[in-house]
Parts: C-alpha cells; sequence; structure tokens
C-alpha cells in the first residue's frame, strides 16, 4: 500500500482536503517540530470542524508526534495510532472507535465527549486528562497510567482497567459496571455516586478512596486494602469484601445486605447505620467497630473476632444471628432484651 509524507497531509489539510479514509502516512512524523505545526493549528482554530471534521478512519500514522494539536470532532475509528503522542491536544468530541492507541499519550488532553468504544489504550498515558461525558464501553486500559484523569459522567462499562495506575483519578458518576480494575492502585479515587455493579476490583488498593452513594452491588473487592475509605450510603449487597483491609473504613448508612465480609479487618470501622441482613461476618475483626443501630440480622457472626470491643454493641440488632454459643455469650452480656439466636455449635 501506497505511503504518503506527513508534510504532504499537512498541506491537503490546508487546502480544504478534509477525508483521509484508509490513508497510510510514514512513520515518525513530527508534526509537533514542524515549521507548519502553527500554521496548521492556526488554519483550524478558524474552521467550522463540528460541519466538516477531519476524518482519519482507517488509517494508520504510527509514531506521530502531535503535541498540542487543535483537532476536535476528529474521526478516526478503526485507525492505528499506535505510539502517537497527543498530550496537551483537543480532541474533544473526537471519536476513536476501535482504535490501536497502544502506548499513546494523551495526558493533559481535553477528551470531553469523545468515544472511545473497544479502542486499545494499552500501556498508554492519559494522566491528567479530561474525559467528561465520554463513552469509553469496552476499552482496553490495561497497565495505563491514569493518574489524577477526570472521568466524571464517562461510560467504562466492560472496560479492562486491570494493572492500571488511578492514583486520584476521578469517577464521579461514571459507569464502570462489569469493568475490571484488578491489580490496578486506586489510592485516593473518587467513585462518588458511580456504578460499579458486578465490578471486578481484587487485590487492589483503595486507601482513602470514596466511594460515598455509589453502587458496587455484586462487586468483587476480595482481599483488597481499603484502610480508611469512605463507603457512606454505598450499595454493597452482595458484594464480596472477603479477606479485606478495611479498619477505619466508613460504612456509615451504607447497605451490605447479604456482603461477604469473612476474614476482613474492620477494626475501628465505622458500621452506624449500616444493614448487615444475612451478611457473612465469619472470622472477622470487629475490634473498635462503631456498632450503633447496626442490623446483623440473619448474618453469620461464627468466630468473630473481638466484637466485645466493638463500640455501641447494646444499640445492635442481632436478632436470628448466627453463632456458636461463644459468641452468644459474649454478646449476650452487653445486651438488654431478649434476642433470639441460632446457635451452631
Amino acid at each position: 500500500m501506497i505511503e504518503i509524507n506527513g508534510q504532504e497531509v499537512i498541506k491537503k489539510i490546508l487546502s480544504g482536503e478534509r477525508d483521509f479514509t484508509g490513508i497510510h502516512v510514514k512513520e515518525n512524523f513530527d508534526l509537533h517540530s514542524s515549521q507548519e505545526f502553527n500554521e496548521l493549528k492556526r488554519y483550524l482554530l478558524q474552521q467550522k470542524l463540528w460541519d466538516e471534521p477531519l476524518i482519519f478512519s482507517g488509517a494508520t500514522i504510527r509514531n506521530f508526534n502531535a503535541r498540542g494539536i487543535y483537532l476536535p470532532f476528529l474521526q478516526a475509528d478503526f485507525s492505528d495510532f499506535k505510539n502517537a503522542d497527543f498530550a496537551e491536544a483537543n480532541l474533544c468530541n473526537a471519536s476513536f472507535k476501535n482504535a490501536n492507541l497502544w502506548e499513546s499519550n494523551f495526558q493533559n488532553s481535553n477528551l470531553r465527549f469523545s468515544h472511545f468504544v473497544n479502542a486499545n489504550l494499552w500501556k498508554s498515558n492519559l494522566a491528567n486528562s479530561v474525559l467528561w461525558y465520554s463513552n469509553l464501553f469496552g476499552v482496553n486500559l490495561k497497565q495505563a497510567n491514569l493518574q489524577g484523569a477526570d472521568f466524571e459522567n464517562t461510560s467504562l462499562e466492560n472496560a479492562n482497567i486491570t494493572d492500571a495506575n488511578l492514583q486520584k483519578a476521578n469517577f464521579r458518576y461514571a459507569n464502570l459496571s462489569n469493568a475490571n480494575l484488578c491489580n490496578s492502585n486506586l489510592w485516593q479515587t473518587n467513585f462518588w455516586n458511580a456504578y460499579l455493579k458486578n465490578a471486578s476490583m481484587l487485590k487492589v488498593n483503595l486507601k482513602g478512596s470514596n466511594f460515598q452513594f455509589a453502587a458496587l452491588e455484586n462487586a468483587n473487592l476480595e482481599d483488597s486494602v481499603m484502610q480508611k475509605a469512605n463507603f457512606r450510603n454505598a450499595n454493597l449487597e452482595n458484594a464480596n469484601l472477603k479477606n479485606t483491609t478495611l479498619d477505619f473504613a466508613v460504612f456509615f448508612n451504607s447497605n451490605l445486605r447479604r456482603a461477604n465480609l469473612e476474614n476482613s479487618n474492620l477494626e475501628s470501622a465505622n458500621l452506624i447505620n449500616a444493614n448487615l441482613f444475612g451478611s457473612n461476618l465469619q472470622n472477622a475483626n470487629l475490634r473498635f467497630a462503631k456498632v450503633r443501630n447496626s442490623n446483623f440480622e440473619r448474618a453469620n457472626l461464627v468466630g468473630v473476632q473481638n466484637i466485645e470491643h466493638s463500640l455501641n454493641l447494646a444499640y445492635a440488632n442481632f436478632k436470628d444471628t448466627i453463632v456458636t454459643t461463644h459468641e452468644m455469650g459474649i454478646i449476650k452480656g452487653f445486651l438488654s432484651q431478649k434476642t433470639i439466636f441460632v446457635v451452631k455449635d
């Protein structure tokens, strides 16, 4: 297939051409350093690109340096921009559906309202980029750098975000249902009001992350570290939190119905007003946990540790709780009202 020189592409754009579907540009084209870069940028700023966008669908432009380019509404579905540099670019409303963007750089870029459906962004850099209201359904972000990126109101349903760096990223109101975030670093990440139903977050660092009002039904967080994480008013029904580190975590007014908290460390956690109906707390550590008005009805507390050291135990509901005679004896010592337990020795 015939390849075209990058300089020729610039000339064609400046002469008014818009459709470059299927074009192959010679690799290593450094647009950013070319003499025509500023002229091209000024030209594009004057165009009505929302009516006549540049079209590079199915194009191949590998190792392309376009730092700081102004290309809103770019159409680049099924394109190959492997190892491209779009740092600090304006690509709002751009479309990269099914595109190959492996190891590409979008750091500090404007990607609002963009489309990356099923795109390959493996090992790419989106640090501090802004993707408000974008569509990343099924995107591959494995080993990507997403530190400080802003995904507010973005769709990441079925996305692969494994082994990625998401420190201090923002997923406020984002849709991450069925997303895979296993082995990623989510330290101090914001999931306020995010939708994470059926999401996989095994063995992740969630220290200090914010899940207030988040929907985490059936989410899998097994073996994760969530010290000081905030789940206030979150829905964790049927979620798997087995073997998790949750000391000083906040579950105030959260829904943990039928959640699996087996072997979890809830030391000094805030469980005030939490609904733990039917949950599994076998061998969990409740030392200094705040349990005022917590609902443990039908929960499994067999082997629970340090429950006698939890705070305000007398104000929790233990109706039909599953215990051994050992746990029953400890709990009854704090209760003033008659309570029926389900004893399994």
